[in-house]
């Protein structure tokens, strides 16, 4: 709408942080807030997401397809080494420590919290402040 641009920024000084919620429903409706907001997006970055999210959801899927070819094991795989890899490197830049098995169970939590927010965002009833 108003020509900006979307963008990451990893600069230490642009980090914004927040109290953390005291409740999952305050969480829940923080989520739904931000999520809400993707809307708005420009085609471009929406596109972008929604490729990227569903190929991380195709990915973690894809583990439960090993019975039928052992192969499906391999998009299951690249995801997880490609999360791990990637958070092992950017987690002294951005201030925050998981171990192996945090960042697995937590992508895997991501995404799947990730569908019921869009949901939410699109459907619920959102509050804001």
């Amino acid at each position: 709408k108003h020509k900006l641009k979307i963008c990451t920024v990893t600069s230490a000084n642009a980090f914004v942080y927040s109290n953390t919620k005291k409740s999952f429903k305050e969480y829940f409706n923080q989520r739904a807030r931000h999520t809400q907001t993707s809307f708005h997006y420009p085609l471009k970055q929406k596109s972008f997401l929604v490729l990227w999210h569903f190929l991380n959801i195709t990915f973690l899927l894809s583990i439960f397809l090993t019975p039928v070819n052992i192969l499906f094991i391999l998009p299951f795989s690249v995801k997880i080494i490609f999360d791990v890899t990637s958070s092992f490197i950017y987690q002294k830049k951005f201030g925050y420590k998981f171990n192996l098995f945090e960042i697995i169970y937590l992508q895997i939590l991501y995404e799947i919290f990730l569908i019921v927010h869009i949901l939410n965002a699109k459907f619920g009833k959102v509050k804001w402040k």
